[in-house]
């Protein structure tokens, strides 16, 4: 053996051994330990196997020694020439950074030193008092998660913006470099060593990662504690961020950085622990079912198992025992679909992307991602190919007559007509869907449906109140009854007491008209006040102004002067009363006059129709005004009668909670309810725009409804939109099919997925058709 492999024991388990160049693990049984010890280079293989016999009780051969010691030679661990060749080869390779595209390995640096200085004064967070702390923070952040769940999901959907993405990256960094360093923290702790820390590209996804191999040298806990460090330190860092973002004010960046650590880790928590990925989840399986180096042992297994079927040679079973056969086989059966599911779906849409866009370079473009992804070059790869076609060419030649009869048995299934089925998503509508609105403004007064009742054409669904339209029809009326009167008294032409009266009125009316002139008698004594008041003004004002000279000269008291001031004064408010009196009489006499005078002439005017008869402009005029009355009239009760809102078709009410709606305004055009029709139904189905040359009118469609996954519908294409439309990076076209609804399960807005049934084809041209369809499209422009 060589002198520089480490070697852990796992007690009655056996022993792990670490190459330090390969920097792989190695488990052993407690036999093959015993091998390894005697494996100095002192002994035979007869005497090696006759002292672990003895040892262990058991019987160990010659020549299986012979095979375990071709295995270690295989595996490099032994001291030979042969082994030290291949390590040189070995180092240099396991150095690459790049393996293949689902796993590109950035070595950064040698981090031992700085973990063994971080875990000198870091060693509360590996303490007993440590746990009280975290499942405390754990208990308070998830009941604010809880309780606050809505404001925390708006917040988070409000933070993510094209301006946040650098805070955002930035964040992210910190927090896996944290999940990183906490596995290398606890390795170290527990006497382990990490000599390789960095930056991957892992299934196109990057990752921070620390190799904490060195972590299989160890008990099966301290391993699962290495495994779990991560997680458990970022869950921590979770209920931090929500403790904090509770306290924070929502518009501080420290609110916005913990809103980041919060959805950073609770998706990161999820991609981490899924074992099917190298990462936590991946190791902690591995530790528990106590197989190291899981993902390759398993592919390899499954490998071998493959190809052992197809060749029909037996595949080699090691030492491998029947509960690890059972782990790696469904290992490596669920890593490789998640592998070729993941790959498959970066192709089709990276890959699909670069075909649209740059056609013939795309597609060899493409052709490079997936050898660059899957690794089908590598030796270990071709080998593989090469043992399974000759294993098949061999087991061909040994019945050539079964193989032939299978492959003409294939040809002939090729050839068998079978249904073309176009499948894709629809939608459930209404035959027809009436959306019922008022023609006239209103509240509503009455509604006499709700959702889910049948009505018929015509049945009254509501009244609407207009306050304004009922006022306005009334007077129209009133005005209607009115000029009809007056147009039947026209007709019937004027009466001897009607002429009579006329006659009084016109000389009451004269009558009216002197009494209102005679005011010259009342106006002449007051123009002859007025003159009166005028001269008495005029002593007045003599009287003061020679008072005041004899004040001012100081012959006289001020008392004689302020009683000459005071009669002044009355003088002149007297005038201004009398000036007054005369303007409104002169004012009252005039618009009197004027008055009279128009009632006079109404008066000889109506006097004098009476006395000529109705003549034919005044009754073609009263006519026309009655006809004009008329029209409005039946506009308005036709309005009056739109106020009560009717169904124009038969159908079910399809809206909801009309009966809340009662005293609501309606404007015209403002939906009231929506009225679908329930006997024949509509689906509308989107078919990619590749596929609708197969589909024309009257081909029968299978339904399956989601509300209904155990029966069967079957409708028929009505119609083929005649424009495309794009839906997302694809373009479809919308077929319109048409089914009976007769127990009226089907409602419009259902969803399920439908067939369209193209016709009968053979297998092969239903199986190669998309293929034949993309060549002849995309290879189209270099075909001759």
């Amino acid at each position: 053996m060589r002198r520089d492999l480490e070697i852990s024991s796992e007690g009655t388990s056996g022993i792990i051994v670490k190459d330090p160049v390969t920097r792989r693990f190695y488990r052993f049984t407690p036999v093959q330990a015993s091998v390894l010890e005697l494996l100095d280079g002192s002994r035979d293989l007869a005497a090696i196997a006759a002292i672990a016999s003895a040892k262990h009780r058991t019987e160990v051969l010659e020549h299986q020694l012979e095979d375990f010691v071709g295995k270690l030679r295989q595996l490099l661990l032994l001291d030979h020439p042969y082994c030290w060749m291949r390590l040189e080869s070995a180092a240099r390779g396991s150095k690459r950074s790049f393996k293949n595209l689902l796993s590109i390995r950035i070595h950064a640096f040698n981090p031992d030193r700085t973990l063994t200085l971080l875990e000198k004064r870091l060693r509360f967070f590996f303490s007993p008092a440590f746990a009280p702390l975290f499942w405390a923070a754990v208990i308070i952040a998830g009941i604010i998660s809880v309780v606050h769940a809505r404001s925390l999901f708006f917040s988070m959907g409000a933070l993510f913006s094209l301006y946040s993405i650098p805070l955002i990256l930035l964040v992210i960094f910190a927090v896996v470099t944290v999940h990183e360093f906490a596995h290398g923290l606890t390795l170290k702790h527990y006497g382990g060593r990490v000599e390789e820390m960095g930056v991957m590209l892992l299934y196109f996804i990057p990752a921070f990662y620390c190799n904490v191999s060195d972590a299989w040298m160890m008990g099966r806990r301290q391993r699962l504690l290495v495994s779990v460090a991560g997680g458990y330190i970022q869950i921590f860092l979770w209920a931090l961020a929500t403790i904090a973002w509770r306290i924070l004010a929502p518009e501080t960046l420290a609110s916005q950085v913990c809103l980041i650590v919060i959805a950073f880790s609770g998706i990161q928590t999820l991609f981490n622990f899924n074992p099917l990925i190298k990462l936590d989840g991946y190791y902690m399986l591995s530790d528990y079912v106590q197989i190291p180096n899981l993902r390759p042992k398993a592919l390899a297994y499954l490998k071998d198992r493959v190809v052992g079927f197809i060749t029909g040679t037996p595949a080699p079973e090691g030492e491998v025992n029947r509960r690890e056969r059972r782990i790696l086989a469904w290992y490596g059966l669920a890593s490789s679909l998640f592998t070729v599911a993941l790959v498959a779906v970066m192709l089709h849409r990276i890959g699909g992307w670069i075909i649209r866009e740059y056609r013939f370079w795309g597609i060899l473009a493409t052709s490079a991602l997936f050898l660059a992804a899957v690794p089908i070059t590598r030796k270990e790869n071709v080998e593989t190919s090469r043992r399974l076609l000759s294993g098949m060419i061999i087991r061909i030649r040994k019945k050539p007559l079964i193989y032939m009869g299978l492959l003409l048995l294939a040809l002939l299934v090729g050839f068998l007509p079978w249904q073309l089925k176009i499948s894709g998503e629809f939608v459930i509508t209404a035959a027809q869907k009436v959306s019922v609105t008022p023609q006239v403004v209103g509240n509503l007064k009455r509604i006499h449906v709700d959702q889910g009742d049948r009505v018929q054409v015509g049945q009254l669904l509501a009244e609407i109140e207009n306050l304004e339209l009922s006022n306005s029809y009334e007077e129209t009326r009133g005005e209607l009854a009115s000029q009809q009167a007056s147009l039947d008294l026209l007709k019937a032409g004027s009466r001897p007491e009607e002429i009579e009266t006329a006659r009084r009125q016109v000389e009451t009316k004269r009558a009216e008209l002197y009494n209102a002139t005679r005011v010259e008698q009342e106006r002449a004594l007051l123009r002859e006040t007025i003159s009166k008041r005028e001269s008495e003004l005029k002593n007045a004002q003599l009287n003061y102004e020679r008072t005041l000279s004899l004040l001012n000269s100081g012959l006289i008291a001020r008392i004689e002067a302020d009683r000459d001031r005071t009669a002044f004064e009355v003088h002149q408010k007297e005038l201004a009363e009398a000036k007054g009196q005369l303007s409104i009489l002169e004012e009252q006499t005039d618009r009197n006059r004027d008055i009279k005078r128009k009632e006079l002439a109404q008066a000889e005017s109506q006097l004098n129709i009476l006395l000529a008869g109705a003549r034919k402009e005044s009754l073609r005029a009263s006519a026309s005004q009655v006809s004009k009355l008329e029209e409005k009239l039946n506009i308005l009760e036709k309005q009056k009668e739109q106020l009560k809102i009717r169904s124009p078709i038969a159908g079910i009410v399809a809206t909801a909670h009309l009966k809340n709606r009662i005293g609501e305004y309606l404007d015209m055009g403002n939906p009231l309810c929506d009225i679908v029709s329930e006997g024949t139904m509509l689906i509308e189905m989107p078919v990619p725009e590749k596929e609708i040359g197969e589909v024309s009118v009257g081909m029968p469609i299978s339904l399956k409804v989601r509300g209904y996954p155990n029966r069967w519908y079957e409708a028929h294409v009505k119609s083929i939109a005649p424009v495309a439309a794009a839906t997302g990076t694809d373009r479809t076209v919308l077929v319109h099919g048409e089914l009976t609804n007769q127990d009226g399960s089907l409602k419009s807005g259902m969803t399920g997925v439908g067939k369209i049934l193209c016709g009968k084809r053979t297998v092969f041209a239903i199986a190669f058709r998309r293929a034949v369809r993309w060549i002849r499209t995309e290879f189209w422009e270099y075909l001759p």
